[in-house]
């Protein structure tokens, strides 16, 4: 009988943080595999990262990317960062490039006490 779709009770419909919906079903966010509680990465993608030396980068927020993060999560960079680029505690991605570079491949991290962690998408930081 797999792949049968059968809920072990009635759905419902729930809201993460930036307005990413799903339907619960089973203990599950039904579609991405979210337990209910549990830190997950829903997106959308980081975009790849481009700036030019000197001029400041457009900061990119990313905690409202992770769901079931309550303020208290803890964001780091995976990877290889450029040293100019900076994540802060609430994490948002911001810096100036002070040379030309390209970092791919980096990430950004959450976690939280009791609700384990998730990873970004793999993104590319590039400097002219």
């Amino acid at each position: 009988m797999s792949g049968i779709f059968r809920p072990r009770g009635p759905l419902r419909r729930i809201t993460a943080n930036a307005g990413n919906s799903g339907v619960i079903a089973g203990g599950r966010r039904k579609g991405t595999g979210v337990a209910p509680g549990s830190i997950a990465f829903v997106g959308p993608p980081i975009a790849n990262i481009a700036g030019a030396t000197g001029v400041p980068i457009t900061a990119v927020p990313t905690a409202g990317l992770f769901a079931n993060d309550t303020g208290a999560a803890v964001f780091a960079k995976v990877g290889i960062w450029p040293s100019w680029l900076a994540l802060s505690a609430i994490g948002t991605i911001s810096g100036t490039p002070t040379g030309a570079g390209n970092h791919p491949n980096v990430q950004v991290s959450c976690t939280e006490a009791g609700k384990g962690g998730a990873v970004s998408n793999a993104f590319a930081v590039t400097a002219t």
